[in-house]
């Protein structure tokens, strides 16, 4: 579904004029459809994250997935991870490969918040699992983790069974 600019306002609790700022200058992720700017929701909160900008509602319209906290509690505890092979340790599925994964490709599946030391996932880059329920981990990084410019000491991780 794409959000028109009075949604996209509302989403980033901002005025209608600000979002047709950033249109202008092409600073925010838009399409053009019948000449007005539509955003799709995703793009529009890993966008708002990479800027640190509040963001309200939530991630998927109609809260037609299972809840946060169960995919969270699937999860199990946080774990702190010493060594980066062992970034995924008790996954139901070869935690080697999503080590290596999550060591080549950081950059593309986390956004790091540099101030917070803090990375989390790319809306749109969950790790691939057929085999799991839709999970999410955190890890505790000591001693922390260089993704790209930001030094993260805790990350996120979503791993779920199809793109959705």
């Amino acid at each position: 579904m794409k959000l028109t600019v009075r949604e996209a306002a509302a989403v980033l609790d901002v005025a209608e004029a600000q979002i047709y700022r950033w249109v202008e200058h092409e600073d925010i992720p838009f399409v053009m459809i019948h000449q007005r700017p539509r955003f799709h929701r995703l793009e529009l909160f890993e966008w708002a994250i990479d800027r640190e900008l509040p963001i309200r509602g939530d991630l998927y319209e109609g809260d037609r997935d299972q809840p946060f906290t169960r995919a969270l509690e699937r999860g199990g505890p946080p774990v702190v991870i010493r060594d980066p092979s062992e970034l995924a340790p008790e996954i139901p599925v070869d935690a080697e490969v999503i080590g290596a994964i999550l060591l080549a490709r950081a950059g593309a599946l986390l956004v790091a918040h540099p101030a917070l030391g803090v990375a989390i996932p790319r809306a749109r880059s969950p790790i691939i699992c057929p085999e799991v329920s839709a999970t999410v981990m955190l890890r505790w990084c000591e001693p922390a983790l260089a993704i790209g410019a930001a030094s993260v000491g805790a990350m996120f991780l979503i791993l779920a069974p199809t793109i959705k």
